[in-house]
């Protein structure tokens, strides 16, 4: 019976290999892919799909290495036998089935695969033919049309005939313009399928060969009904890709075929399109002339008839008039709704065409200097398309103004469907006012304005819904227009600042007449002086002033030094100085700077009015000078506080070495930065003689980041730079830490833009150049603000140390004039918080805001500059193999769902921002918790210390995470890793990881907390830290022992402060034989209520314990709120037990030996 099984299965397998010639043509039809036909190129627009007959055999096709073939029915006819026997396994049955399954799938899509290669060979035998039409159809589209130069409508047109027209005729333009836009989709879709081709046939063949090796081995431990039903699959599988190669071929074969075809195709739908949108345009404006003049007609009917009107029905005519004049004026607004909505169209139409076109030219071109200018032009263009979402809010409100009005004007019309109530109501309302009418005239009125009436309501809705619709429409492409507007921003702000903007700087030439006089710079004088002439109050009221703050400038700088000299003081204690100082520092730096700003608006300003042809030169000139008086008041500020005795020394206490050091390189940095901010600005500004700012504008960018960088040499050298011998004091911060890291930075950082200008990305150099400097003068700023809080800060401490030894010193007054005693050595209970610690949390504070205002200034600064980044991602670094997910994973079936990803240059850069931001945050935001919410929560010391450590440890988690992951390593490759490791922990690192074990079960279950009192070992103290390994702990004599965490999880110790802080102190006390026991007992009960530190519940105790050797035995216990009062207490009780007991005359017992 077992080898009757594998013997069936064999036997029944054996019409699966027919190789019979009649067998073997079927079999030639029936062939398919590896992959999914459906997830094919579809077929082409505008063309006959392929046809879609049942396969037959192809005596054209080329011969393939299937010499067996397997038929649809022969396969369903094994999967039927295989299901009714019942002498097999349920596990052979299932992997048969699962094989015979497989392949009926592959023979199903293998009709389709030919059916596919059928319709490409149909098509490309019918190209010659349907050539031949198409380019007799668009000679006939190109020769000039017959028409019969008619200069308006036909002559019995109505509004209703071209309306009717004019809905003919747009329907033939949208379908005309459909067909052009499908056959482009088709022409873009072509292209990129003959690119992905190559891909799919390379593919297709590893397949094919992978089957022949599937095919060449053999598998171990199958049954020989297994094995047949695996080959049957891999021949199906064979045949399957054999067809998806012939598609292929036959799919290139018909697009070389059909080529020109598809261009005939295209630029007769153009064509079409075209003359479409012009008989569109022609029908549309005979439609608004022949409305607006029935407007008109209706509009001085109703003046008509308002003019035979009764009086008494004047406010019914008035209605009527301003009806008339609603629907005069909704003809205009149409008109304009039209006009725009083309505009619009347009508009979206010609930035999507350029959008293409860039983008093809960059693909054949790469980052050429003409595309780079042509990025340049549109990027500034785009901004001024912004209007458009103004517009779009306000087509939006006349859409919905609109609708309200189209509601109002069909109640109205149902008002009057039975007009017979409202003529009775308006006749009688007449003839009650003015009996003496004729009630027939006054009917006949009446209906005469109803009726009339009616035709306006009607004209009104009829317009309004065609307004409507132009706005339904305009609305529709503004937001097309927004969308590519947005598009074109993202492409243009990725590929902008990578490709040049000029040549090597060696290859530029100013021009030959560069040294000759430009007459354009004198009539810009000469404008100048007529603009003096022109406004001389307005430059009275600047020049003024500005003049001065320049007589006032030695003054100034006298009073900033007294002022500096007082405020260095410890008994300043008053913020006003600061204040007075900040001031005269911007005024003594804003005379050259606001001249400047002041110049360079009048320029433009002057232009605009007198001269246009100077615009542009005014405008770049004005534009250099506003830049230029912005850097210089920078420069000049910077300078102001680093004098000396001003802000820099006297108040915010900086070093004064360093200090004098950043004002003597700021000057020459000055010197030399100043006027290139001007040359580069200008040049950048002026576009009409590119030259110069290819040359001069080049070299003047070029000199200031080299001088940029020298001056950040001596500013930022780790050892004798001026800014690191400021912040040197404070050695343990980051920024200093990092001071090798900057010094490198500002040395390569403008080097490296240097060079890039010079190699002719100029433009790219400009933009980082100017928003690395906004970045250093957003740096200065934050510093200068953080620096008057800190001053702030600093007096607001120093007024609360002098009013509170004011304090201390009254108390101390009051306490010994009372007592006549000595002031008493220890603070009373509740005393206020220390100075210092008040001081640290605004400190902290500080720095928080800081660096949110930091984050929020670079993001506004660099924001515009990231979507540049992107193109990171185009270099790849290294590929890694991952496991397909979702849609990926049907598409990398055929490769063992398995996709190769690639590790780029822009998920490095994101793996670096991610550990630079997880290691700020893990430093900062734990602490930033502790003080703005942890603070405001009933949490004690400790937990406040938990919920911060855990923060941190869940922030470094988090980011160790994200950072693998941007590297292409995730759990599912890590888990093994950490398994190892979890294994090597437990054998050679078992004790660290015990630690560390330990260490978060105190964080969660608090046994020890940051601040308790514990006793490890013999030795006593408080807890100051928990660690991830080990525990701190501070002892009485100030010395820090650190205990592995495991001692308080293991063993044994003792918290003195765990549930309860209160505290027993046992004082024994001998007293000699013979002394009165009742006195000794009150006296101790006495010192035990006279003690501030002894609480009243529980209660002192006094116990006679023993009669000793040589005293009898007396034990004081009493307890205390907490075991820092432990020695100070029982010093002052032992005191005070010494005293009562002498005045008592009560001997303490001393131990007596007899010798």
């Amino acid at each position: 019976m077992r080898m009757a099984r594998p013997l069936v299965l064999f036997l029944l397998a054996l019409p699966l290999f027919d190789t019979s010639p009649a067998r073997g043509q079927e079999g030639n039809a029936a062939r398919t892919a590896g992959t999914d036909p459906s997830q094919t190129q579809p077929p082409p627009a505008g063309e006959p799909p392929p046809a879609q007959e049942p396969a037959k055999p192809d005596a054209a096709a080329p011969p393939t290495e299937s010499t067996e073939q397997i038929t649809l029915e022969s396969i369903q006819a094994m999967i039927d036998q295989v299901s009714a026997a019942g002498d097999l396994t349920d596990t052979v049955k299932t992997e048969v089935l699962n094989f015979l399954n497989q392949a009926r799938d592959q023979i199903n899509a293998t009709h389709t695969w030919n059916a596919k290669t059928a319709g490409y060979v149909k098509g490309r035998e019918e190209a010659p033919v349907l050539l031949e039409e198409a380019k007799a159809k668009l000679k006939d589209a190109t020769q000039p049309a017959e028409s019969r130069a008619a200069t308006g409508p036909p002559p019995d047109s109505t509004l209703e005939s071209l309306t009717a027209k004019f809905n003919e005729v747009d329907a033939a333009l949208k379908a005309a313009q459909k067909t052009a836009q499908d056959l482009e989709a088709e022409a873009s879709n072509r292209a990129a399928r003959r690119t992905a081709l190559p891909d799919l046939i390379a593919e297709a063949n590893k397949r094919l060969e992978k089957n022949r090796k599937d095919m060449a081995e053999a598998v171990p431990a199958a049954t020989p009904g297994q094995a047949n039903a695996r080959r049957t699959f891999l021949l199906a599988q064979r045949m399957a890709i054999e067809a998806e190669l012939r598609a292929y071929d036959e799919e290139l074969r018909f697009y070389t075929a059909r080529s020109d075809l598809l261009s005939t195709r295209r630029e007769l739908a153009k064509i079409n399109a075209t003359r479409a949108a012009a008989a569109a345009a022609q029908w549309q404006e005979w439609l608004n002339t022949e409305r607006q003049k029935e407007n008109e007609r209706k509009f001085r009917e109703t003046l008509k008839e308002q003019r035979r009107t009764l009086p008494a029905l004047k406010t019914q005519a008035d209605l009527n008039t301003e009806l008339a004049q609603q629907l005069r004026s909704l003809g205009e607004k149409l008109k304009d709704a039209q006009a725009k909505l083309k505009e619009v169209s347009d508009t979206d139409q010609q930035l999507t065409r350029k959008l293409e076109e860039l983008r093809a030219d960059i693909e054949v071109e790469g980052m050429a200097e003409v595309i780079g200018l042509e990025l340049r032009d549109y990027r500034a263009m785009l901004p001024k398309l912004r209007h458009y979402e103004a517009d779009l809010r306000t087509c939006r409100r006349e859409l919905a103004e609109t609708r309200r009005r189209l509601s109002e004007i069909e109640e109205d019309r149902l008002e009057l469907t039975a007009p017979k109530p409202v003529i009775e109501l308006l006749v009688a309302s007449v003839l009650q006012a003015s009996p003496e009418q004729d009630r027939a005239t006054v009917e006949r009125n009446v209906e005469d304005l109803l009726k009339s009436r009616r035709e306006l309501l009607d004209g009104l809705k009829r317009d309004l819904e065609q307004y409507q619709d132009g706005l339904t429409a305009l609305n529709k492409a503004e937001n097309l227009l927004l969308e590519t507007v947005s598009q074109f921003s993202g492409f243009i702000e990725l590929h902008v600042l990578w490709s040049r903007s000029a040549g090597v700087i060696h290859t530029m030439r100013l021009p030959a007449d560069w040294w000759s006089p430009d007459p354009r710079w004198k009539r810009l004088g000469d404008m100048t002086l007529a603009d003096v002439q022109t406004w001389p109050a307005l430059y009275v009221v600047v020049l003024l002033p500005i003049l001065a703050l320049l007589a006032a400038g030695r003054l100034v700088r006298a009073k900033l030094a007294a002022i500096g000299r007082d405020a260095i003081k410890a008994s300043t204690v008053g913020y006003q100085p600061t204040w007075i100082a900040i001031l005269m520092t911007a005024l003594s730096s804003l005379p050259w700077p606001v001249l400047m700003l002041f110049v360079g608006w009048r320029l433009s300003a002057a232009a605009w009015a007198v001269d246009t042809g100077l615009f542009d030169l005014a405008k770049a000139v004005g534009a250099g000078l506003v830049y230029t008086g912005l850097v210089l008041f920078a420069f000049r500020f910077t300078a102001t506080i680093c004098r000396r005795d001003a802000l820099g020394v006297s108040h915010f206490r900086w070093d004064s070495n360093g200090v004098r050091s950043i004002r003597r390189h700021v000057v020459w940095l000055a010197m030399i930065c100043v006027p290139a901010a001007f040359i580069v600005t200008t040049t950048e500004a002026y576009a009409a003689v590119p030259a110069w700012r290819d040359t001069l504008g080049r070299v003047g960018l070029m000199v200031t980041l080299l001088a940029s960088a020298v001056g950040g040499y001596f500013l930022f050298h780790p050892t004798d730079g001026a800014i690191t011998q400021i912040i040197r004091r404070r050695s343990t911060g980051w920024f200093y830490n990092l001071r090798h890291v900057w010094f490198t930075a500002v040395l390569l950082f403008p080097a490296a833009l240097a060079a890039a200008s010079s190699l002719g990305y100029h433009y790219t150099a400009v933009v980082l150049a100017q928003r690395c400097a906004m970045t250093i003068w957003l740096a200065l700023a934050v510093v200068f603000l953080n620096a008057c809080l800190v001053r702030w800060v600093l007096l607001a401490q120093r007024r609360m140390a002098i009013q509170r030894a004011k304090e201390k010193m009254e108390a101390r007054v009051e306490q010994t004039g009372a007592e006549g005693a000595a002031p008493p050595t220890t603070p009373p209970t509740g005393a206020k918080p220390e100075v210092v610690s008040i001081g640290e949390q605004s400190r902290t504070l500080l720095r928080t805001l800081a660096a949110t205002l930091i984050v929020i200034g670079l993001w506004a600064m660099w924001s515009d500059v990231l979507p540049a980044l992107a193109f990171l991602e185009k270099v790849q670094l290294w590929s890694y193999h991952d496991v397909a997910s979702g849609d990926a994973a049907a598409a990398a079936e055929g490769a063992g769902g398995v996709v190769v990803r690639y590790i780029t240059l822009a998920n490095v850069v994101l793996a670096l921002v991610v550990a630079i931001a997880t290691t700020i945050l893990a430093k900062n935001i734990p602490g930033l918790l502790a003080i703005t919410l942890l603070e405001h929560l009933p949490l004690d010391r400790g937990g406040r210390f938990a919920f911060t450590s855990l923060a941190r440890y869940a922030i470094v988690v988090v980011g160790v995470l994200l950072g693998f992951s941007y590297l292409g390593v995730g759990w599912s490759k890590v888990q093994w890793l950490v398994a190892a490791m979890t294994v090597g922990l437990g054998f050679g690192l078992q004790e660290i990881f015990a630690n560390f074990v330990s260490g978060i079960i105190l964080l969660f279950e608090r046994p020890v907390r940051v601040g308790d009192t514990v006793t490890v070992g013999g030795i006593s103290g408080d807890v100051t830290k928990i660690q991830i390994r080990a525990t701190t702990i501070t002892d009485w004599d100030r010395k820090e022992l650190i205990i592995p965490n495991r001692e308080f999880v293991t063993g044994q110790f003792i918290n003195w402060t765990l549930t309860e802080r209160t505290i027993r102190l046992v004082i024994p006390v001998g007293i000699a034989y013979g002394s009165d026991t009742d006195l000794a007992e009150s006296l101790l009960y006495k010192v035990a209520r006279e003690n501030e530190n002894v609480l009243d519940d529980p209660a002192p105790l006094v116990c006679f314990v023993a009669f000793g050797a040589s005293s009898l035995e007396f034990e004081l216990r009493v307890y205390l709120p907490g075991v820092e009062l432990f020695l100070r207490t029982r010093h002052t009780m032992l005191k005070a037990i010494d005293q009562e007991f002498r005045r008592a005359g009560i001997e303490i017992a001393f131990p007596q030996q007899d010798v």
